[in-house]
């Protein structure tokens, strides 16, 4: 198992959420393909001052970034969302 990546000084993003939705479709969900439009369009929305946009599905719950995933370490366990009908793996 891997160790935790610990930095000196925490590293801080500024984010904001996207008005774009994440479209559910189980059968693309966690693949890489060329059809990201969503990601385009919620890139389009970052702003200055911003790094990155989340986007959430239709139960409001956050998928992705617009250019990243998201990687949380809560009490030693790393959790990722749940991407079986939306997001990309890796």
């Amino acid at each position: 198992i891997a160790q935790p990546y610990e930095v000196e000084k925490p590293l801080a993003w500024r984010v904001r959420r996207s008005t774009i939705t994440v479209s559910e479709q189980s059968r693309l969900a966690g693949l890489k393909h060329l059809n990201r439009l969503e990601n385009v369009l919620a890139s389009a929305e970052l702003g200055s001052g911003y790094q990155e946009v989340l986007l959430c599905n239709r139960l409001d719950r956050v998928i992705e970034g617009s250019r990243s995933n998201l990687v949380v370490c809560l009490k030693g366990k790393w959790l990722t969302p749940e991407l079986s009908t939306s997001g990309i793996q890796g």
